[in-house]
Protein backbone atom coordinates (compact mmCIF):
# COMPACT_ATOMS: atom_id res chain seq x y z
CA UNK A 1 0.00 0.00 0.00
CA UNK A 2 0.98 3.47 -0.81
CA UNK A 3 -0.06 6.40 1.31
CA UNK A 4 0.44 10.13 -0.07
CA UNK A 5 -0.31 13.55 -0.37
CA UNK A 6 -1.05 15.66 -3.48
CA UNK A 7 -1.13 19.38 -3.54
CA UNK A 8 -0.87 22.31 -6.16
CA UNK A 9 0.17 26.23 -6.51
CA UNK A 10 -0.78 29.16 -7.94
CA UNK A 11 0.84 32.80 -7.49
CA UNK A 12 -1.49 34.51 -8.47
CA UNK A 13 -4.46 31.51 -10.05
CA UNK A 14 -4.07 32.13 -12.66
CA UNK A 15 -0.49 32.53 -12.59
CA UNK A 16 2.91 31.02 -12.09
CA UNK A 17 2.21 27.29 -10.58
CA UNK A 18 3.50 24.13 -9.07
CA UNK A 19 2.34 20.45 -8.49
CA UNK A 20 3.66 18.24 -6.11
CA UNK A 21 2.88 14.62 -4.28
CA UNK A 22 5.15 13.46 -1.22
CA UNK A 23 5.28 9.94 0.26
CA UNK A 24 8.26 10.60 2.33
CA UNK A 25 11.26 12.30 2.37
CA UNK A 26 13.17 9.92 -0.04
CA UNK A 27 10.25 9.49 -2.33
CA UNK A 28 8.70 13.23 -3.87
CA UNK A 29 7.86 14.80 -6.65
CA UNK A 30 7.19 18.09 -8.31
CA UNK A 31 6.97 20.41 -10.67
CA UNK A 32 5.87 23.40 -12.53
CA UNK A 33 4.70 25.68 -15.53
CA UNK A 34 4.91 29.18 -16.32
CA UNK A 35 0.85 29.62 -15.68
CA UNK A 36 -2.22 27.98 -14.37
CA UNK A 37 -4.75 27.37 -11.43
CA UNK A 38 -4.55 25.76 -8.55
CA UNK A 39 -6.51 23.30 -9.85
CA UNK A 40 -4.14 22.63 -12.48
CA UNK A 41 -1.94 21.97 -9.85
CA UNK A 42 -3.85 19.83 -7.74
CA UNK A 43 -4.96 17.47 -11.05
CA UNK A 44 -1.50 17.46 -12.01
CA UNK A 45 0.21 16.09 -8.89
CA UNK A 46 -2.38 13.34 -8.84
CA UNK A 47 -2.04 12.62 -12.73
CA UNK A 48 2.01 12.22 -12.03
CA UNK A 49 1.66 10.55 -8.84
CA UNK A 50 -0.73 7.80 -10.51
CA UNK A 51 1.92 7.94 -13.59
CA UNK A 52 5.21 7.75 -11.70
CA UNK A 53 3.88 4.80 -9.51
CA UNK A 54 2.70 2.76 -12.42
CA UNK A 55 5.79 3.31 -14.19
CA UNK A 56 7.88 2.43 -11.26
CA UNK A 57 5.89 -1.13 -11.17
CA UNK A 58 3.72 -0.48 -8.30
CA UNK A 59 0.22 -0.36 -10.14
CA UNK A 60 -1.06 -3.06 -8.10
CA UNK A 61 -0.85 -1.79 -5.07
CA UNK A 62 -3.36 0.25 -3.11
CA UNK A 63 -3.24 4.02 -3.25
CA UNK A 64 -4.27 6.50 -0.77
CA UNK A 65 -4.12 9.96 -1.69
CA UNK A 66 -4.34 12.68 1.03
CA UNK A 67 -5.85 16.04 -0.46
CA UNK A 68 -7.19 19.54 0.71
CA UNK A 69 -9.13 19.84 -2.51
CA UNK A 70 -12.79 19.30 -2.21
CA UNK A 71 -13.11 19.97 -5.86
CA UNK A 72 -10.82 17.21 -6.90
CA UNK A 73 -12.10 14.53 -4.98
CA UNK A 74 -15.13 14.95 -6.26
CA UNK A 75 -14.69 15.86 -9.26
CA UNK A 76 -12.04 12.22 -9.63
CA UNK A 77 -14.89 10.17 -7.54
CA UNK A 78 -17.95 11.84 -8.61
CA UNK A 79 -18.71 13.38 -10.98
CA UNK A 80 -16.30 12.20 -13.42
CA UNK A 81 -18.65 9.46 -14.34
CA UNK A 82 -21.68 11.70 -15.11
CA UNK A 83 -18.77 13.56 -17.29
CA UNK A 84 -17.95 10.78 -19.36
CA UNK A 85 -21.39 9.95 -20.26
CA UNK A 86 -22.03 13.83 -21.61
CA UNK A 87 -19.25 13.29 -23.57
CA UNK A 88 -17.00 15.74 -21.36
CA UNK A 89 -19.54 18.29 -20.23
CA UNK A 90 -21.02 18.96 -17.33
CA UNK A 91 -25.65 19.46 -16.23
CA UNK A 92 -25.44 22.75 -18.01
CA UNK A 93 -23.80 21.33 -21.05
CA UNK A 94 -20.68 23.49 -21.13
CA UNK A 95 -17.30 21.86 -21.43
CA UNK A 96 -15.63 20.60 -18.48
CA UNK A 97 -12.56 22.80 -17.23
CA UNK A 98 -9.49 20.79 -17.89
CA UNK A 99 -11.19 18.04 -19.81
CA UNK A 100 -7.52 16.86 -20.74
CA UNK A 101 -6.39 16.26 -17.45
CA UNK A 102 -9.73 14.80 -16.23
CA UNK A 103 -9.26 12.37 -19.89
CA UNK A 104 -5.58 11.10 -18.79
CA UNK A 105 -6.72 10.85 -14.99
CA UNK A 106 -9.49 8.82 -15.84
CA UNK A 107 -7.06 6.37 -18.10
CA UNK A 108 -4.53 6.58 -15.18
CA UNK A 109 -7.13 5.24 -12.77
CA UNK A 110 -8.78 2.64 -14.73
CA UNK A 111 -7.56 -1.01 -13.34
CA UNK A 112 -6.14 0.84 -10.34
CA UNK A 113 -7.32 0.34 -6.59
CA UNK A 114 -7.48 4.49 -5.48
CA UNK A 115 -8.81 6.15 -2.23
CA UNK A 116 -9.14 9.78 -1.70
CA UNK A 117 -9.03 11.00 1.53
CA UNK A 118 -9.80 14.71 2.52
CA UNK A 119 -7.57 16.74 4.86
CA UNK A 120 -8.46 20.56 5.85
CA UNK A 121 -4.93 22.71 4.30
CA UNK A 122 -2.86 24.73 6.65
CA UNK A 123 -3.90 22.35 9.36
CA UNK A 124 -0.89 20.60 10.31
CA UNK A 125 -1.27 17.40 8.33
CA UNK A 126 2.72 16.58 8.13
CA UNK A 127 2.49 15.15 4.50
CA UNK A 128 -0.25 17.49 3.06
CA UNK A 129 2.42 20.36 4.60
CA UNK A 130 5.16 18.61 2.87
CA UNK A 131 3.51 18.72 -0.55
CA UNK A 132 2.54 22.12 -0.16
CA UNK A 133 5.82 23.52 0.48
CA UNK A 134 7.29 21.71 -2.22
CA UNK A 135 4.73 23.01 -4.92
CA UNK A 136 4.36 26.44 -3.51
CA UNK A 137 8.17 26.36 -4.27
CA UNK A 138 8.16 24.53 -7.58
CA UNK A 139 5.75 27.75 -7.95
CA UNK A 140 7.72 30.07 -6.88
CA UNK A 141 10.83 29.08 -8.82
CA UNK A 142 8.79 28.97 -11.84
CA UNK A 143 8.23 32.83 -10.77
CA UNK A 144 11.92 33.52 -10.18
CA UNK A 145 12.67 31.91 -13.26
CA UNK A 146 14.75 29.47 -11.22
CA UNK A 147 14.95 25.57 -11.35
CA UNK A 148 12.37 23.65 -9.56
CA UNK A 149 13.40 21.31 -7.36
CA UNK A 150 11.69 17.69 -9.01
CA UNK A 151 12.43 15.36 -6.27
CA UNK A 152 13.72 11.93 -6.36
CA UNK A 153 10.47 10.48 -7.37
CA UNK A 154 9.70 6.44 -6.65
CA UNK A 155 13.04 4.24 -6.58
CA UNK A 156 10.56 1.19 -7.79
CA UNK A 157 9.95 0.38 -4.48
CA UNK A 158 8.32 -3.19 -3.64
CA UNK A 159 5.24 -4.16 -2.00
CA UNK A 160 2.42 -6.87 -1.85
CA UNK A 161 0.08 -6.76 -4.51
CA UNK A 162 -3.47 -5.93 -4.40
CA UNK A 163 -6.57 -7.09 -6.70
CA UNK A 164 -6.70 -4.33 -8.97
CA UNK A 165 -9.79 -2.31 -9.00
CA UNK A 166 -11.49 0.72 -10.76
CA UNK A 167 -13.38 1.81 -7.58
CA UNK A 168 -12.77 4.96 -5.81
CA UNK A 169 -13.96 6.34 -2.34
CA UNK A 170 -14.30 9.35 -0.75
CA UNK A 171 -13.59 10.06 2.73
CA UNK A 172 -14.59 13.53 4.12
CA UNK A 173 -14.24 13.58 7.72
CA UNK A 174 -18.31 14.06 8.12
CA UNK A 175 -18.21 16.32 5.56
CA UNK A 176 -21.24 15.96 2.82
CA UNK A 177 -20.14 15.36 -0.95
CA UNK A 178 -22.58 17.38 -2.81
CA UNK A 179 -23.72 17.31 -6.27
CA UNK A 180 -22.08 18.84 -8.91
CA UNK A 181 -25.53 20.76 -9.94
CA UNK A 182 -25.92 21.82 -6.21
CA UNK A 183 -21.78 22.86 -5.52
CA UNK A 184 -19.78 22.30 -8.18
CA UNK A 185 -16.79 23.29 -6.35
CA UNK A 186 -17.96 22.53 -2.30
CA UNK A 187 -18.25 25.21 0.05
CA UNK A 188 -14.89 24.60 1.48
CA UNK A 189 -13.09 26.86 -1.17
CA UNK A 190 -15.08 29.83 -1.21
CA UNK A 191 -14.48 29.57 3.01
CA UNK A 192 -10.92 29.69 1.96
CA UNK A 193 -11.04 32.36 -0.13
CA UNK A 194 -13.23 34.30 2.13
CA UNK A 195 -10.80 33.99 4.98
CA UNK A 196 -8.09 35.15 2.68
CA UNK A 197 -9.95 38.18 1.46
CA UNK A 198 -10.39 39.18 5.93
CA UNK A 199 -6.77 38.65 5.84
CA UNK A 200 -5.76 40.68 2.48
CA UNK A 201 -7.77 43.35 4.30
CA UNK A 202 -6.63 43.25 7.26
CA UNK A 203 -2.83 43.33 6.66
CA UNK A 204 -3.19 45.52 3.49
CA UNK A 205 -1.69 42.99 1.13
CA UNK A 206 -2.11 44.37 -2.19
CA UNK A 207 -1.19 41.87 -3.88
CA UNK A 208 -3.39 39.60 -2.50
CA UNK A 209 -6.68 41.82 -3.05
CA UNK A 210 -5.38 42.31 -6.47
CA UNK A 211 -5.75 38.47 -7.05
CA UNK A 212 -8.79 37.95 -4.95
CA UNK A 213 -10.88 40.62 -6.33
CA UNK A 214 -12.62 41.08 -9.91
CA UNK A 215 -11.45 44.15 -11.83
CA UNK A 216 -14.84 45.11 -11.78
CA UNK A 217 -15.55 44.51 -7.54
CA UNK A 218 -17.66 47.26 -5.73
CA UNK A 219 -18.40 47.18 -2.15
CA UNK A 220 -20.38 49.01 0.69
CA UNK A 221 -18.24 49.47 4.05
CA UNK A 222 -20.04 49.45 7.09
CA UNK A 223 -20.47 53.34 6.73
CA UNK A 224 -22.30 52.71 3.74
CA UNK A 225 -19.58 54.83 1.93
CA UNK A 226 -18.53 52.83 -1.58
CA UNK A 227 -15.33 51.10 -2.88
CA UNK A 228 -13.84 49.80 -5.89
CA UNK A 229 -11.14 47.53 -6.48
CA UNK A 230 -8.68 50.09 -6.70
CA UNK A 231 -9.78 51.39 -3.40
CA UNK A 232 -9.69 48.20 -1.90
CA UNK A 233 -5.90 47.87 -3.24
CA UNK A 234 -4.96 51.46 -2.33
CA UNK A 235 -6.47 51.08 1.35
CA UNK A 236 -9.24 53.71 1.08
CA UNK A 237 -11.24 52.06 3.22
CA UNK A 238 -11.00 49.13 5.94
CA UNK A 239 -13.22 47.13 5.83
CA UNK A 240 -12.19 44.65 8.63
CA UNK A 241 -10.70 45.80 11.99
CA UNK A 242 -7.54 43.63 13.53
CA UNK A 243 -9.27 42.20 16.30
CA UNK A 244 -12.69 41.73 15.35
CA UNK A 245 -13.87 37.78 16.00
CA UNK A 246 -14.68 36.29 12.99
CA UNK A 247 -18.00 34.21 13.22
CA UNK A 248 -19.45 31.50 11.29
CA UNK A 249 -19.44 31.46 7.56
CA UNK A 250 -22.34 30.38 5.59
CA UNK A 251 -22.55 29.78 1.84
CA UNK A 252 -24.87 29.98 -0.73
CA UNK A 253 -24.90 29.06 -4.42
CA UNK A 254 -26.80 31.09 -6.73
CA UNK A 255 -26.52 29.10 -9.86
CA UNK A 256 -24.55 30.21 -12.99
CA UNK A 257 -21.21 30.21 -11.48
CA UNK A 258 -22.17 32.67 -7.99
CA UNK A 259 -21.85 32.08 -5.07
CA UNK A 260 -22.81 34.05 -1.90
CA UNK A 261 -20.80 34.06 1.76
CA UNK A 262 -22.24 35.86 4.97
CA UNK A 263 -20.85 35.95 8.31
CA UNK A 264 -20.92 38.11 11.58
CA UNK A 265 -17.69 40.10 12.51
CA UNK A 266 -17.78 41.21 16.17
CA UNK A 267 -16.76 44.66 16.32
CA UNK A 268 -16.10 47.06 18.70
CA UNK A 269 -19.07 49.31 18.06
CA UNK A 270 -21.23 45.93 18.14
CA UNK A 271 -22.11 43.34 15.07
CA UNK A 272 -21.09 44.05 11.29
CA UNK A 273 -22.86 41.46 8.90
CA UNK A 274 -20.52 40.74 5.75
CA UNK A 275 -21.84 39.26 2.68
CA UNK A 276 -19.26 38.99 -0.32
CA UNK A 277 -20.34 38.00 -3.77
CA UNK A 278 -18.42 35.33 -5.80
CA UNK A 279 -17.67 34.35 -9.40
CA UNK A 280 -15.38 31.11 -10.54
CA UNK A 281 -12.72 32.83 -12.72
CA UNK A 282 -10.81 29.89 -14.46
CA UNK A 283 -11.76 27.76 -11.88
CA UNK A 284 -10.74 29.81 -8.86
CA UNK A 285 -12.85 32.19 -6.98
CA UNK A 286 -12.83 36.21 -7.52
CA UNK A 287 -14.70 37.99 -5.76
CA UNK A 288 -17.47 40.38 -7.28
CA UNK A 289 -19.16 42.41 -4.42
CA UNK A 290 -18.91 42.86 -0.41
CA UNK A 291 -21.58 44.49 2.00
CA UNK A 292 -21.15 45.28 5.18
CA UNK A 293 -23.81 46.32 7.31
CA UNK A 294 -24.20 47.24 11.19
CA UNK A 295 -26.89 44.97 13.09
Amino acid sequence: MITAAADGSSLGNPGPAGWAWYVDKNCWAAGGFKTGTNNIGELTAVLNLLQASRKAGLADQELIIYADSQYVINALTKWMRGWKKKNWKKADGKPVMNKDLMVALDKEMQGRAVTFKWVKGHAGHEMNEAADTRARGAATAMRDGKTVAEGPGFAGRAGAPVAKSAVTETELQGKKVQDEEDSPEGDERFFVAEEALIRAFRNGSQSELEQLLAGGFRGFDASGHPMTAADAVADVLQLFSSDGKVGKMACAHLGSGLYAVCYRVGEAGGPVLHSTLWQLHSGSPQALFHQASKI
